[in-house]
């Protein structure tokens, strides 16, 4: 026994290195229901799914057998020092729980978990948390400090917790709570704790380091030696931002690449036009060669079309040293950028971080470039009359209610535009529904309040006219929206050529010809947003009249990690003396490909910005959560402003110039 404990302790040791996190059965990184100091790592999402019946919540006895829970844990690593957890837990109860003759016990919880960022070698980390964050019945209710501290192969973890739970007798971390972590090889783990009212030991296996590049996957599996349970949980970790191997070697040097055979603007215009460019204009000008295009070929962002067409001139044989670069989208400038050919070729070959610098200094920006002096050769290959059509999920949802953990209505959504002239694009939003759960259903607890989503119909059929002037854009959407209102919605949005501050107005009027008590809707709403560029962090604050005629506030905290965004958002409205709160996440993400064919008589893709949200009432006096869908509602179009004209909001200097690694992967990926 001696020779086993010795040569386990001396094999862990080989691989005391780094410590893999965890998410616990509770919803927050620790070990199996306590925490400990660590938050989930930068850019990560996690999705966990456990078993465990939760002995200390919902009143389980222990001298009769225990019934079956579920816990669905979704989670991402925000910043280096926080994280944020959502957990749903479901379970099945005895009749004499509560003395309330009910059958189960569903809730949903949010956790926030803050992690001082500051580490010493001699000394421990550290966090704060809170657990069920703005809950009505505060079933989950605790906040806590915790310390912990890696020696070899060993991490230990002691913090105080101090638990509201309603139910005072069945409280977890209400104390003093501590607990261990033994890491054996990077696969396998070893934990042990004490919550204060049970004590538990587990096993954690993971994939091997070699194959944790794309994702991980985390198995636990649990002995309760208080209450003698066995329960299993398993996680699964996903980068928001993903990196395959086919672009692995693209943050190196490269020696050798090859110089185009173009050797003239006709050559050079051509290869744009071929590749699938459109409104393409070439000219030069002495040693200047002007570009104006229009990107209908890359769909995750803008950026891909920059380093394609940057790094097919800079290794052409065109005999210019700088050149202009002007995007269009409906042949109206968004950004034109302005540089050196030789900053750009060099920085491709050698993106060492001095010609980094080089290139991002020789870089200007401009949303007004003069180009009526140019003298462009006649635009080729024209945006207007090709059809696009976009497909996509259309969801209805409703998550952790008395009725059901989910149910929901899914539609095959279809969005048509076709340009027409100069920023006129007329477009049309279709949905055909296809599922749907129970409750949705004839005879379902929402049927009568969501009838209309069970039938194929017309969303939206708008025209919209889109103008720009100096760093203005504005659209004007006119025509059918929602159904059955017809009205007008204008769009009016100022951003500066760095990105960091923009001003946004949002209003609209709509008659409804199909409710006589719902005749009229009227809107008004101002946004300003700020970009803190280097983590990507969009903060924005809107303030007005919302559609359904409440008026108050809505705050938003957003952060990209690549093509992925996840936002959060505190909303604040009022009507007829009625105030409700709310507090919701989203995450949108591309579900097209990264590159689109060439359209010549008609474009299908996905869409480039799907979403998923959900939403919650919080802060009632009477401590309900009540389904409310009626407050708080920004008047969207299927054509919205800045996510067709400025790439989902990223279209500009400053996020050009954090991301010019993504323009130079894309030439050498796609050269």
């Amino acid at each position: 026994m001696k020779k086993t404990t010795l040569s386990l302790l001396l094999f862990s040791s080989l691989y005391a290195d780094t410590f893999s996190t965890n998410t616990t059965f509770q919803g927050y990184t620790g070990l199996i229901n306590t925490p400990n100091a660590q938050v989930t790592r930068e850019g990560n999402s996690i999705l966990h799914l456990n078993n465990q019946f939760d002995n200390n919540i919902i009143g389980y006895n222990y001298n009769t057998q225990h019934h079956s829970q579920e816990d669905y844990i979704v989670g991402f690593g925000l910043l280096s020092f926080m994280e944020v957890q959502g957990r749903l837990s479901e379970a099945t109860r005895s009749k004499n729980s509560f003395n309330d003759g009910g059958n189960f016990h569903r809730d949903l919880s949010a956790n926030f978990k803050l992690q001082l960022p500051y580490h010493h070698k001699y000394l421990p980390d550290l966090a704060v948390g809170i657990q069920d964050l703005g809950g009505a019945a505060n079933i989950y209710d605790n906040q806590y400090l915790v310390l912990d501290k890696q020696l070899s192969f060993l991490r230990a973890s002691i913090g105080y917790g101090h638990s509201n739970s309603e139910y005072k007798n069945k409280e977890r971390m209400n104390g003093l709570f501590y607990g261990l972590e033994i890491k054996v090889t990077d696969w396998l783990y070893f934990m042990g704790e004490d919550d204060t009212k049970e004590k538990q030991i587990a096993l954690r296996l993971e994939l091997p380091q070699p194959w944790k590049n794309s994702f991980n996957i985390q198995t636990t599996i649990t002995k309760n030696i208080t209450s003698d349970e066995i329960n299993l949980g398993v996680t699964l970790t996903i980068p928001l931002k993903h990196k395959s191997a086919r672009t692995s070697h693209i943050t190196t040097q490269i020696e050798e690449l090859k110089t185009s055979k173009y050797d003239d603007t006709f050559s050079f215009e051509k290869k744009l036009i071929d590749f699938g460019f459109e409104n393409v204009k070439v000219v030069t000008m002495k040693d200047t060669l002007h570009i104006e295009v229009e990107n209908s070929i890359f769909d995750h962002t803008d950026l891909d079309a920059i380093g394609y067409i940057l790094g097919t001139l800079s290794f052409s044989n065109l005999d210019i040293t700088k050149y202009t670069l002007t995007l269009l989208k409906n042949n109206l400038q968004t950004i034109t950028i302005i540089g050196t050919v030789k900053n750009f070729k060099n920085y491709v070959k050698n993106p060492s971080l001095l010609n980094r610098k080089k290139l991002i200094a020789s870089l200007s920006f401009s949303r007004d470039f003069n180009t009526k002096d140019i003298p462009y050769n006649e635009k080729k290959n024209s945006s207007f009359f090709i059809p696009r059509v976009e497909l996509s999920l259309g969801l209805t949802t409703t998550v952790g209610t008395e009725v059901g953990v989910l149910d929901y209505i899914t539609a095959l959504r279809v969005n048509s535009y076709i340009n027409i002239y100069d920023g006129l694009t007329l477009s049309t939003m279709y949905e055909m529904p296809f599922a749907h759960s129970d409750d949705f259903g004839k005879g379902g607890v929402f049927y009568y309040s969501t009838k209309e989503k069970l039938e194929n119909r017309v969303i939206n059929t708008m025209l919209h006219q889109t103008f720009h002037i100096k760093n203005i854009l504005n659209t004007i959407s006119i025509g059918k929206y929602q159904v059955d209102y017809f009205g007008i919605i204008n769009q009016t949005n100022i951003t500066t050529d760095s990105g960091i501050h923009a001003l946004q107005w949002r209003g609209g009027s709509f008659e409804n010809r199909e409710r006589s008590f719902e005749k009229k809707k009227t809107f008004a709403l101002t946004t300003y947003r700020y970009v803190y560029s280097p983590l990507d962090i969009y903060l924005s604050a809107t303030y007005g009249k919302f559609w359904y005629g409440d008026r108050g506030y809505q705050l938003e905290f957003k952060r990209f990690f690549g093509e992925t965004d996840v936002s959060f958002h505190l909303k604040n409205t009022s009507i007829h003396n009625i105030k409700e709160e709310f507090a919701g996440i989203k995450v949108s993400f591309p579900i097209t490909t990264r590159k689109l064919y060439k359209a010549n008589y008609i474009q299908i893709k996905g869409k480039k910005d799907f979403y998923y949200k959900l939403q919650t009432t919080i802060n009632k006096e009477d401590g309900s959560n009540t389904l409310n869908y009626n407050y708080g509602i920004v008047p969207k179009t299927d054509f919205e402003l800045t996510t067709n004209y400025l790439d989902r909001d990223r279209l500009n200097s400053s996020y050009i110039k954090k991301h010019i690694d993504r323009v130079r992967e894309a030439y050498i990926l796609y050269q």
